[in-house]
């Protein structure tokens, strides 16, 4: 796909390809595999205590918002916040909960620990 394809901000809705990552879409082709890879990295959370003072925007919600950086090829932390507060009635589908700040996605980032 072109790059062009993911600079829209209402992408999210149009990344068929994104909703077969881990995490995202629900019953089909993979769901064990993703659930494996779910329970995995709610493992590592609990090990080193990710979510101990997260109130709003847990580790999980970090890893989306960065997956979805990363698939989107988003180059700040501003990019990220607009594109993601634009579908905000669709984000909770998509398994962010939080709230998308872009505060709140760099202090996630700077305070995280590296092993989660």
């Amino acid at each position: 796909m072109k790059d062009s394809h993911f600079k829209s901000v209402s992408d999210l809705s149009h990344l068929t390809h994104f909703q077969n990552t881990p995490f995202w879409g629900c019953w089909g082709p993979g769901y064990a595999h993703r659930q494996a890879r779910l329970h995995a990295f709610r493992r590592g959370v609990a090990r080193y205590d990710g979510n101990r003072y997260k109130k709003i925007f847990s580790c999980l919600d970090q890893y989306l918002c960065m997956t979805f950086a990363q698939l989107t090829h988003r180059e700040s932390l501003r990019d990220i916040e607009v594109c993601l507060r634009a579908q905000k009635d669709k984000l909770y589908y998509r398994g962010i909960q939080g709230n998308v700040f872009r505060s709140a996605v760099a202090d996630a980032n700077e305070r995280q620990d590296w092993r989660i």
